[in-house]
C-alpha cells in the first residue's frame, strides 16, 4: 500500500493540517524559547491530570495495559479513536480468499505507483496498521466540528436542490450555495487550531518517526521555524517547531479574490506548532495553535480511562480487542443532524419554476414550513452524555458503547415480547422496542404540523388555480374533507394513548423465490402491545363516522360503498382482511387484534406467521430498551433472486458474493446503572467460504 500514487497518498496530510488549523484552542502567539536561530533544550515536568473518579469495584484503569495510549491522555480529551491488536487480526485476515479478492478489487481501482514504487508519504500508511494506532483531539474540537457540521447541512441543502431538479422543473437562476472552500474559510477565520495527536506503537524512536513523518510533515516543520528539542521525565524526546499558519496554507492553492484576501491574511497570521517524537513506546505527532504541554498521565486513574463511563466496559477488556473510542457529549451534540425532510421539501418548493404546478407556493407556506422545521428538530433532538466504546472480535465483530444518547431517548428497560417476531427466518429486517415517554407527544406534534402544512398547501394551490377550478371546491374541502380527517386523526391518537402499550415492532419479510424478473415485493408489519382491547373498540367506533364522512365526500377515491371487510381467526387473533386491489398477489392488507398484540400488515400470511410465533415463544423473553436485526444472508439471497433475469445479473453476483462471510447484524440497547448500553454484533462466518 505504500506504493500508491503520491498525489493520492499525500493529500491526507494536507487535509489534516488544514482542518486542524481551524479549531478553537486559543490563538495566543507562541514565542520560541531562546534565540530565533538556535534551538534550546527543555525538560517538561509531568503533572498529574485531574480525572473523574470511577465508581464501583471494577475500574477500567486497572486494564490500562490492554488499552494503548488512551490510558496516558488527559481526561480533557474530547475525541479519540484507536486500533488495538489490529496487526494480528489483519495478518490472519490477509490469509483468506475474502481479503485477497477485496484487496485485488481495490488495487484495480487505484492509480499505479510512482516510478520508485513509493508514494510521497513513504511508509507512513503501513505503519498505521499496527497494534495501537490512534488519533486524539483536545479542547476546541467541539467548535471545529460544529462548523463542519454546519457546512454539511449546507451541502445537504445543495444536494436536495439537485435531487429536486431530477424529477421536478426547477429554476436554473435560483440562488445556489457558495463555493465550499470559500465558505469554509469565511467560517473559520476567527478560529484557531485544536491540539490533535496522531500516534502508533513502535519498537524504537527511529523506526517510529520514519513511519509517522511524511515528507509533507517534514516540509511543514522546516517552514514553521527552527527545531526546539524537548525531553520528558520518562526519557521521551520531541522535536518542536513553532511558527505561523501561513506555512501550512502555502501548500494549498487558495483562491485569489478581494473578498477572501483579508480572510487569508488573518488566517496566515495565526500561530501553529508541530511536534513529533517518541515516548512510552509510541511515535507521536502533535499539532495545534499552542505549544503542546506533553503532560501524559503516569497513573491511568488520572487519564481519560479514569472517567466513570469506562467502568461498565471493564469486563470486555479481557476479550480480543480490535479498537477503542471516546466522544465527549458536546462532540455528539455538535455533530447531530437534527432535520432533513423539511429542508428537502423547502428546496423543492423554493426552486420550482413559473411553469411548475408548485410555483408560488413557497412564499405562501413560509410560516407552515418554519413551524414544521421547528417540530422536526424537536422530534429528532436528543440529549447526550459522554460515550465510551470498545470493539472486539469473537466469531464476528462486536461493538459495545456506553453513554451517548441519554436514557430519556431510548425508552424504559423491560421485557420485549414483540422481539419474538424478529427471529422468523424470512424476516429481512425487524425492530422491537419501548417508545420513549415523550416520543408519542413529539410525534403527535410533528404530525399536526404536517397536517397544517398540507391543509394550507391545498388551499393555496386552489387559490392559484382558481380560474380553472369549480367555485365550490374550497368550501367543499373546508367543510366536508378536512373535518373528518381531523376527527380520524384525533381518534387514532386517542387509540394509541389509551389502547396501546409502550412497545412497538416493525418487520420486513422478504420472499426469495427464484425465477422472478424483478426484486420480490416485501411484506411489512407493524406491531404494538395492547393494554386495553375495549379502548381499541371504542376508538374504532369513534373513527367509523369519520371514515363514512370521507366516503361521502370522496366516492371516487374510497368507493361509494364501504369495503366488505372479512374476518378470520388466525392463531388466536381476530384478523380483518381489507379488500384493497393491488397488482401484487402477495399484498393483502389486514388488521389483527388480540388481547396482547395489535398488528397492521400488508400480507395476511405474514400476520398469521407472526401471530403463531408470538403464541409459541419460549418463556425466556428478551429484555432491554430496544433491539433490531438485519438478515444479511437473506439480503444476499433477495438481491440474487431479483437480479437473475436482469442484464446486470453478473454485476450483482460479483458484488453479493462478498456478503457470503457475513451473518446476522444485531443491535441491542439496554440500561445499566442508569446509563445507556448499546451492543452491535455482526456474525462472521468462515471468510474463505464462497458460493
Amino acid at each position: 500500500m505504500a506504493g500508491r500514487d503520491s498525489r493520492k497518498r499525500s493529500n491526507w496530510t494536507n487535509w489534516l493540517i488544514l482542518l486542524a488549523a481551524f479549531g478553537l484552542v486559543g490563538c495566543d502567539k507562541i514565542k520560541p524559547s531562546g534565540d530565533s536561530g538556535q534551538a534550546t533544550a527543555q525538560v517538561i515536568p509531568t503533572v498529574a491530570s485531574e480525572g473523574l473518579k470511577p465508581a464501583g469495584p471494577q475500574k477500567m484503569s486497572s486494564q490500562a495495559d490492554k488499552l494503548g495510549f488512551i490510558a496516558k491522555l488527559p481526561p480533557t480529551t474530547q475525541l479519540y479513536f484507536g486500533t488495538l491488536n489490529m496487526k494480528r487480526h489483519l495478518e490472519q485476515l490477509s490469509q483468506t480468499t475474502f481479503f485477497n479478492e477485496v484487496t485485488a478489487y481495490l488495487d484495480d481501482k487505484t492509480p499505479a505507483p510512482t516510478k520508485d514504487g513509493k508514494g510521497e508519504s513513504g511508509p507512513a500508511v503501513p505503519a498505521f496498521w499496527s497494534d495501537d494506532a490512534f488519533i486524539a483531539a483536545g479542547p476546541g474540537t467541539v467548535e471545529l466540528l460544529a462548523v463542519l457540521s454546519e457546512l454539511a447541512r449546507e451541502n445537504n441543502l445543495e444536494l436536495y436542490q439537485k435531487l429536486a431538479s431530477l424529477w421536478l422543473p426547477t429554476d436554473e437562476a435560483a440562488p445556489k450555495t457558495t463555493d465550499q472552500l470559500e465558505t469554509l474559510l469565511l467560517k473559520v477565520q476567527d478560529l484557531s487550531v485544536p491540539e490533535i495527536t496522531i500516534g502508533f506503537r513502535a519498537p524504537d524512536a527511529e523506526t517510529g518517526l520514519d513511519g509517522i513523518l511524511t515528507s509533507g510533515m517534514r516540509k511543514l516543520a522546516e517552514a514553521l521555524g527552527p527545531k526546539l528539542e524537548v525531553t520528558l521525565p520518562d526519557g521521551g524526546r520531541f522535536s518542536l517547531h513553532e511558527g505561523k499558519l501561513a506555512a501550512a496554507l502555502q501548500a494549498w492553492k487558495l483562491p485569489e479574490s478581494k473578498k477572501l484576501a483579508p480572510v487569508i491574511e488573518k488566517l496566515s497570521a495565526k500561530s501553529l506548532s508541530l511536534a513529533y517524537g517518541y515516548t512510552a513506546g509510541h511515535a507521536l505527532v502533535v499539532i495545534g495553535s499552542t505549544r503542546p504541554q506533553f503532560q501524559y498521565a503516569t497513573d491511568p486513574e488520572q487519564s481519560l480511562v479514569g472517567n466513570t463511563e469506562w467502568d461498565l466496559l471493564t469486563p470486555q477488556a479481557a476479550k480480543p480487542l480490535t479498537f477503542i473510542g471516546w466522544a465527549d457529549a458536546m462532540i455528539l451534540e455538535a455533530t447531530h443532524q437534527g432535520e432533513w425532510l423539511t429542508p428537502l421539501l423547502d428546496s423543492v418548493l423554493a426552486s420550482a419554476t413559473k411553469d411548475s404546478p408548485l410555483s408560488g407556493l413557497h412564499k405562501g407556506l413560509e410560516p407552515q414550513l418554519k413551524a414544521l422545521l421547528a417540530s422536526e428538530r424537536r422530534f429528532l433532538q436528543h440529549s447526550y452524555a459522554h460515550a465510551a466504546m470498545l470493539g472486539w472480535w469473537k466469531q464476528g465483530l462486536h461493538v459495545e458503547v456506553h453513554g451517548g444518547i441519554v436514557e430519556d431517548a431510548v425508552g424504559q428497560h423491560s421485557e420485549l415480547p414483540l422481539a419474538a417476531a424478529l427471529d422468523e427466518p424470512d424476516v429481512l429486517f425487524g425492530y422491537a422496542g419501548n417508545l420513549p415517554a415523550n416520543d408519542q407527544q413529539r410525534f403527535s406534534e410533528y404530525l399536526e404540523t404536517w397536517a397544517a402544512l398540507l391543509r394550507q398547501s391545498a388551499l393555496s394551490y386552489i387559490d392559484k388555480q382558481a380560474s380553472s377550478q369549480p367555485a365550490n371546491i374550497k368550501p367543499w374541502l373546508e367543510e366536508q374533507v378536512f373535518p373528518p380527517i381531523q376527527q380520524f386523526y384525533e381518534s387514532a391518537m386517542k387509540l394509541a394513548r389509551t389502547g396501546f402499550g409502550p412497545q412497538r415492532a416493525w418487520v420486513i419479510k422478504a420472499d426469495t423465490e427464484s425465477g422472478k424478473e424483478s426484486l420480490p415485493v416485501p411484506s411489512l408489519a407493524r406491531l404494538a402491545t395492547v393494554t386495553d382491547r375495549r379502548a381499541l373498540s371504542r376508538a374504532w367506533l369513534e373513527m367509523e363516522p369519520a371514515i363514512q364522512a370521507l366516503q361521502t365526500a370522496l366516492p371516487m377515491l374510497l368507493g361509494a360503498e364501504p369495503p366488505k371487510i372479512t374476518k378470520e381467526v388466525m392463531s388466536g387473533l381476530d384478523v380483518y382482511l381489507l379488500p384493497v386491489p393491488t397488482p401484487w398477489p402477495e399484498i393483502q392488507p389486514c388488521v389483527a387484534v388480540g388481547d396482547e398484540v395489535f398488528m397492521l400488515s400488508t400480507a395476511s400470511t405474514l400476520a398469521e406467521s407472526l401471530a403463531g410465533r408470538m403464541r409459541s415463544r419460549q418463556p425466556a423473553i428478551e429484555s432491554g430498551c430496544s433491539m433490531w436485526r438485519l438478515n444479511v444472508p437473506l439480503l444476499k439471497q433477495l438481491v440474487t433472486a431479483g437480479s437473475e433475469a436482469s442484464d446486470a445479473a453478473a454485476f450483482f453476483k460479483s458484488i453479493t458474493r462478498w456478503l457470503t462471510p457475513l451473518g446476522q447484524l444485531r443491535h441491542h440497547a439496554s440500561l445499566k446503572d442508569g446509563r445507556v448500553k448499546r451492543l452491535w454484533s455482526w456474525e462472521m462466518k468462515d471468510p474463505e467460504r464462497f458460493d
